[in-house]
């Protein structure tokens, strides 16, 4: 998700943002659920935080409704390009 969050805005700025998300709400599931207007004000340190939020949100909710969870143990067994490819469907990926 750190890649999802941090888009254009520089590491350490982006770390602490998935910090404070993930001390806020507890898991990744939790933030999916998180009404969007929460997560834009969570993320108002990144550089686009309303479209890093929109993101977040939709990347999370299609995780849980491919998988049940917020998991990607299923990458370990595919090529990297598979796996890029698996990724890559998820919106804002």
């Amino acid at each position: 998700m750190q890649g999802v969050i941090g888009a254009r805005t520089k590491s350490p700025v982006s770390n602490a943002a998935t910090d404070r998300l993930l001390k806020r709400y507890g898991s990744w599931e939790a933030v999916a659920k998180a009404p969007l207007a929460e997560l834009q004000d969570a993320l108002s340190t990144q550089t686009y935080p309303n479209v890093a939020a929109e993101r977040l949100k939709a990347s999370l909710t299609a995780l849980i409704e491919r998988r049940g969870a917020v998991d990607l143990s299923n990458l370990a067994a595919m090529e990297t390009t598979e796996a890029m490819g698996w990724l890559e469907q998820l919106p804002g990926i």
